[in-house]
């Protein structure tokens, strides 16, 4: 990750509450907002760690990035959502290895291809 502040709101999260895990994918706005350039889940936390998890990412958060807006936006899955957000991942990810890619180069019918006769060196 290119944000080192982000990067350390991250670790922190993994250190304060063990068995917790961070998936970070890029995030657009569709509002267009700049600032906002990530969507970090917080995967496998206990129910009872919720509300104390994300009180202290917000003001861990607060700290590094003040007066900056926050960069991320921040989402909890308990551990059966996480189960099921990265089977849904998986998904994703094995039907973009499937996709046919495109080349850059254009085909080229084999008709349009030109034979080129050279030369031979008369011998004498």
């Amino acid at each position: 990750m290119k944000d080192s502040r982000t990067a350390a709101v991250l670790r922190a999260i993994e250190a304060r509450y063990p068995g917790t895990r961070t998936y970070v994918e890029p995030w657009t706005d569709p509002d267009g907002d700049p600032d906002i350039r990530y969507q970090v889940h917080v995967l496998d936390v206990r129910p009872a760690e919720a509300g104390p998890l994300r009180l202290f990412a917000s003001r861990l958060a607060l700290d590094l990035f003040a007066p900056d807006p926050t960069p991320f936006f921040l989402s909890i899955l308990d551990r059966r959502t996480s189960a099921s957000f990265l089977a849904r991942k998986a998904v994703e990810a094995r039907r973009e290895r499937a996709r046919p890619r495109r080349s850059r180069r254009p085909a080229r019918a084999a008709t349009n291809r030109r034979r080129v006769r050279t030369a031979k060196a008369k011998s004498a």
